[in-house]
């Protein structure tokens, strides 16, 4: 009896688990989706300095704003009151590609406006509020909004945006200066492979020019977090199935043999209506496990649907090599461009990781709740019989 209350206390206690664990998932997951369309479709074209090629591009200024809509900024990192800091200069098409929540005040309008984060407020101790005026090496700004931080950077430096032509010149040692074209399409459906059909629409550079310069592809990058999601979700996907189907095999073949057992002392009409409440309760049961399983694949079809780049060739689902150098994909391709691109990329990688980790747990758990129910019912049969 003892024994027994101490097993029901661990059920208890691993379904309690297993429905936290279930919450947090659908949470993380929620955020995933929420966090994925902070990605525009965009291209965004870097450099170290204005070279020929910048100039070119520029030069075609006209021709590409035929058909997409381009911004023009500039990044200089510093160190600012003993903290990191990004000084980017942005034109008036900058809030048309990204997206930016002002959490107070407004966007910059006139001159020498600067916008400023929830997150560098708070770490400066609130010295600077809205309205107030701000000094960046001699040069002063007032404060005319505060924009929201993504909910899982955990970026050490922060964007200040100010109007390109009142980025200061001089910003002291160790100034790094970045400078990008930001291009995104008018027309939405040409959301998808816009590095290709942007340099197909605007022959200005040659494709040896293309291979010169740095090009931060935002719908590459939603193509290599759907292969990531896609290929944990498929594994999560044929575990829950497999599980599901050995559970009710299992349940099938133990009244089989319960059901064997009885015809040889009774006949099948007397031994179905003395079992009627253990029948119908059986098949509520096998019901329910197939209306769960409907709701799951609902979910998890659900979150596929809402993830970047919905027309993945189902051969990448398979590609282990990728999930291998993911952690180098992430370094090597988008961790150093300007504009917050590389952030945001680093911002999802980690929530998603927060999701692995959970579902995995999330898994272990399901399996051990099934495996002790499972063997408690077979125990009980072999005891009845």
């Amino acid at each position: 009896m003892k024994n027994r209350k101490e097993k029901n206390k661990i059920k208890i206690t691993l379904i309690i688990i297993l429905s936290v664990l279930t919450l947090l998932l659908f949470l993380i997951q929620r955020n995933i989706k929420k966090e994925s369309q902070n990605f525009p479709s965009k291209i965004e074209i870097i450099f170290e300095e204005k070279n020929e090629i910048y100039q070119k591009l520029m030069g075609g200024r006209k021709i590409i704003e035929e058909k997409y809509i381009l911004s023009e900024t500039e990044e200089k990192d510093i160190s600012f009151e003993g903290k990191n800091i990004s000084i980017i200069g942005i034109d008036e098409n900058y809030s048309q590609i990204n997206n930016i929540e002002i959490a107070s005040g407004k966007w910059i309008t006139g001159e020498n406006q600067i916008l400023i984060s929830e997150k560098f407020v708070k770490e400066t101790n609130d010295s600077f509020s809205l309205g107030e005026t701000m000094d960046i090496f001699g040069k002063k700004y007032k404060i005319v909004g505060i924009y929201e931080n993504d909910k899982y950077s955990k970026s050490k430096i922060e964007n200040l945006y100010v109007k390109k032509e009142d980025i200061p010149e001089n910003l002291g040692e160790g100034e790094k200066t970045f400078y990008s074209l930001e291009v995104k399409p008018k027309d939405e459906n040409r959301k998808n492979f816009v590095k290709e059909k942007f340099f197909e629409d605007v022959k200005i550079i040659s494709t040896e020019e293309q291979e010169e310069i740095k090009i931060a592809d935002f719908t590459e990058s939603k193509r290599n977090l759907s292969k990531y999601y896609y290929g944990f979700i498929f594994i999560f996907e044929i575990i829950v199935l497999i599980l599901l189907t050995v559970y009710l095999i299992k349940s099938i073949k133990l009244n089989i043999k319960k059901y064997q057992f009885g015809t040889k002392r009774k006949y099948g009409k007397e031994l179905l209506s003395g079992n009627m409440t253990i029948v119908l309760l059986q098949i509520l049961k096998t019901l329910l496990l197939i209306f769960l399983w409907i709701f799951l694949l609902r979910l998890i079809l659900e979150f596929k649907l809402s993830t970047p780049s919905r027309f993945l060739p189902p051969t990448d689902i398979f590609d282990f090599k990728f999930y291998s150098r993911i952690e180098n994909i992430l370094r090597e391709e988008y961790g150093k461009t300007v504009a917050g691109y590389g952030k945001i990329y680093a911002n999802i990688m980690r929530v998603t990781k927060k999701y692995f980790i959970e579902s995995v747990i999330l898994l272990i758990a399901l399996l051990s709740v099934s495996i002790s129910y499972m063997c408690g019912k077979f125990k009980t049969a072999e005891r009845k019989l």
